[in-house]
């Protein structure tokens, strides 16, 4: 689920995204680990504070990188009104 390579923090969150899998995030995160990177093929759900927590990671500097967003992340972010400054800082990526 979370792996280290070098100064990148690769997290892959098995259905859903949210509160607990931040708090693992967390626990990895170090003053080396400059990327972070969540692939969510696996995951159908995504709470507001895994996205607020990736926002805050990216706005403080790190890289963040969401490969495989389900579509529920666009609809969550849309709601709350923040899509578009939400990817001024968080790369998307698909693989």
């Amino acid at each position: 689920m979370v792996e280290k390579q070098n100064n990148k923090l690769i997290v892959k969150p098995v259905w859903i995204f949210n509160t607990f899998t931040v708090f693992i995030i967390e626990k990895e995160l170090d003053k080396s680990i400059d990327t972070v990177e969540v692939d969510l093929v696996d995951t159908q759900l995504v709470d507001t504070d895994a996205l607020k927590f990736l926002y805050q990671l990216a706005v403080g500097g790190r890289q963040v990188i969401i490969k495989n967003p389900p579509k529920i992340m666009f609809d969550v972010l849309e709601l709350l009104d923040i899509f578009d400054e939400f990817f001024k800082v968080v790369r998307l990526t698909r693989s």
